[in-house]
């Protein structure tokens, strides 16, 4: 099943039809009940445009905030309403409950798991000459249980799933055990017992609503994140991390939405050919796609060499549908057959192949507007040369361009020849789901321009030998910067008033509680079961060491805290974000960076080199009132032992008042309040990690003056 918070809609749309599509082809049937029982947090937009508007009655998971199930445990609200369009209101409203008997998980209730897997096994037996016969203690073991589920829920009927990870391998046994107990419960009277769906589950919930037998739902409005299972197991460090599986990812969907088009627009798809299904060549991208949806794929969470098959899967599905595209730009742009059709899939490293071999030659390229409007955009072609013209391919007339150097990237980041240079030109008002072509002509004994960094020495600005400010600007944005630290200062529109804004890069240490070399035995880190002695001592000794070295200003205070150890134990890690103190303060990078000004007439940009595994080059486009942030992070130094936890961090003159706005899966905004929750009075425990919330495409901070919007090209936490 997709993740909720590290997906775009689009995705998941195109993952949910994929597999709806081979239910009806296989099964004959269209499903009416949605279930996500293991994504670590649900969305709003899986509710709306993924239940509601994809025609079903119902959604069904396991994982809710730990504090928020207790609360609804205590007030019978573990199933309910969920109005989760702020766009559609009342339109868009689902019923939603709990798996696991609300308490977490998606499994049978304590006592009642019958899988081969389970070491604690209690089967039925139900001879009473033998010395185990227990059925009168396991059908009160039940019936308890039962009763317990309907006490923190509306209604006489209720779902008890029996599913786990991994099981059912020994199916005939676990069926066995629960035959008898239905017989042996349904024979007891005080509950009725049996086989169902949640298809059929909602047919009797809405014939109880139908009745009105005094049944009352309450109505959630806003979503399920951030997700925690403790006081320190905030759920949010999967929002970020493998950012580059995230980045690739979101561009192999969005190559998949171009290929459609294409394959449509030109008629090619029987005409290449693929290794699975010669008709479908685009079935390959689709499938890889869906997969890298799943919420231990997308999200990061998966071992390396697992997250390089998902890599993999992407790539050959990318091969295929490359073909479909080459045929189809051969065809709608009348190329012959002896003219190759080649892709630069690596642009993001100035890594281009094509333009490399062709650049003594020449050669076009050919532009694509995926979008359903005109379209104006910066291209940017590494190339091996400065010493080329661009002409519009209809026009003939020769295209303003601007020449940069590339900034050197380690070898050991560029899978490929790093170009030196990157020719940019503007392609204007490309039109909707259409060509442009432009030709680049390589110029004999010419002298181009090269726009190079100059560097801007903070040390004589802060003895006075300069301005204290340098700027970048074009026509619609002015972005200055402070020359002693070398930091973003303000941004200011064409016409209106600057808006104090900082921006730098830093970095958490991750939280490690440093168990090493101890033998733990049966020990459960997670609950402290069957723990020796010597094992909280461990880990409260390692954490005063830490604690010693630690620079940061702490910050004493008493709270009531649960009894178990995983608050001692759990790392900060793909899943969890916990810094190694509740309220630790990010430290920066670097002093200050080295920085470096480029200007242009289509670009101008400010390098920012933070540290040899860290820059930042903060750009402006000509006609464009965007900033774009484009930073290089890694290898992450990790030789002294401490895990680092990157951020970009925005500090403005806005007045929020602690409350922003981030976008729930590219479709619509959701209200954030710092240290809040609509839905229950939360107890803070991490006031860093459980502030951080899922950003698949933008997020936003207002007050009466300014609006500061970020946006970003892969899913991340903010």
């Amino acid at each position: 099943m997709h993740d909720e918070a590290t997906t775009h809609y689009v995705a998941m749309v195109d993952q949910t039809t994929l597999g709806h599509r081979f239910l009806e082809a296989e099964f004959g049937i269209k499903p009416r009940v949605g279930w996500q029982i293991d994504p670590f947090g649900h969305s709003s937009t899986q509710a709306s445009l993924m239940t509601y508007e994809a025609g079903f009655d119902a959604l069904f998971f396991g994982r809710i905030d730990y504090q928020d199930r207790e609360k609804r445990q205590r007030e019978k609200r573990c199933e309910g309403l969920w109005q989760a369009s702020p766009s559609l209101g009342e339109d868009n409203t689902v019923f939603w409950g709990l798996t696991g008997s609300y308490h977490g998980n998606y499994g049978a209730p304590e006592g009642f798991d019958f899988d081969v897997r389970n070491p604690d096994v209690i089967p039925l037996m139900d001879d009473p000459r033998l010395h185990e016969y227990n059925i009168p203690e396991r059908v009160d073991a039940f019936v308890e249980k039962a009763l317990s589920q309907a006490a923190q829920t509306q209604g006489k009927h209720i779902m008890m799933t029996l599913g786990m990870d991994f099981h059912y391998e020994a199916a005939a046994n676990v069926y066995s055990n629960l035959d008898r107990l239905i017989h042996y419960v349904n024979a007891d009277g005080r509950v009725n017992a049996f086989y169902s769906t949640p298809e059929d589950y909602m047919l009797a919930k809405n014939a109880e609503l139908r009745e009105d037998a005094g049944v009352e739902y309450g109505t959630k409005t806003d979503d399920f994140f951030p997700y925690s299972d403790c006081e320190d197991c905030m759920w949010t460090g999967y929002f970020t991390s493998r950012p580059n599986l995230k980045k690739y990812e979101r561009d192999m969907s969005s190559y998949l939405l171009a290929a459609r088009q294409l394959e449509v627009f030109a008629g090619v798809g029987a005409m290449v050919s693929s290794i699975e299904e010669p008709k479908k060549p685009l079935r390959r991208l689709a499938e890889a796609s869906a997969v890298a949806q799943h919420h231990d794929a997308v999200t990061g969470t998966s071992k390396q060499h697992v997250a390089f098959d998902y890599a993999l899967r992407l790539s050959d599905g990318y091969g295929e549908a490359a073909k479909l595209a080459a045929e189809a730009v051969r065809q709608m742009q009348g190329l012959p057959e002896q003219v190759p059709v080649l892709e630069c899939p690596l642009l993001n490293a100035s890594v281009c192949a094509a333009t490399a071999r062709l650049a003594d030659v020449g050669f076009d390229v050919h532009v694509y507007n995926p979008l359903a409007q005109n379209r104006t955009a910066v291209v940017q072609v590494p190339v091996p040369t400065p010493s080329f013209a661009v002409f519009d391919g209809s026009s003939g007339e020769a295209v303003p361009l601007q020449v940069l150097r590339n900034l050197k990237m380690p070898p050991s980041s560029t899978p490929g020849r790093q170009l030196p240079f990157t020719v940019c030109f503007q392609a204007s008002n490309v039109p909707a789901l259409s060509f442009r072509k432009y030709a680049f002509k390589r110029l004999d004994f010419a002298e181009v321009d090269v726009a190079e960094p100059v560097p801007v020495d903070a040390g004589d600005e802060a003895n006075g030998g300069g301005e204290a400010s340098f700027s970048i600007a074009n026509d619609k944005v002015a972005v200055r910067f402070d020359a002693i630290t070398g930091r973003l200062a303000s941004v200011s529109r064409k016409g209106g008033a600057a808006v104090s804004l900082d921006q730098g890069l830093y970095y958490y240490t991750g939280f490690d509680s440093g168990i090493i070399n101890l033998d733990l035995g049966d020990c459960d880190p997670a609950t402290g079961n069957d723990c020796p002695e010597e094992y909280t001592s461990a880990v409260l000794d390692h954490q005063q060491r830490m604690l010693s070295k630690s620079p940061i200003e702490l910050h004493q205070g008493v709270k009531e805290h649960r009894g178990d150890l995983s608050r001692s134990t759990q790392n900060s890690g793909a899943y969890i974000f916990r810094p190694q103190q509740p309220d630790q303060r990010p430290i920066a990078v670097a002093t200050k960076p080295k920085v470096y000004v480029v200007r242009g007439d289509l670009v101008s940009e400010v390098i920012q080199c933070w540290t040899p595994w860290l820059n930042q080059t903060i750009r402006v486009y000509d006609g464009d009132a965007s900033i774009y942030f484009e930073w290089t992070v890694g290898p992450i130094p990790v030789s002294d032992g401490v895990g680092k936890e990157i951020i970009s961090r925005f500090d403005s003159s806005i007045e929020s008042d602690g409350t922003f706005y981030t976008d729930s899966n590219g479709r619509e905004f959701i209200r954030r309040v710092r240290d809040y929750r609509p839905t229950w009075d939360l107890q803070v425990y991490q006031p860093v990690a459980g502030n951080y919330y899922p950003l698949n495409v933008a997020a936003y901070v207002q007050d009466s003056q300014a609006t500061l919007s970020l946006l970003t090209d892969r899913s991340q936490g903010v």
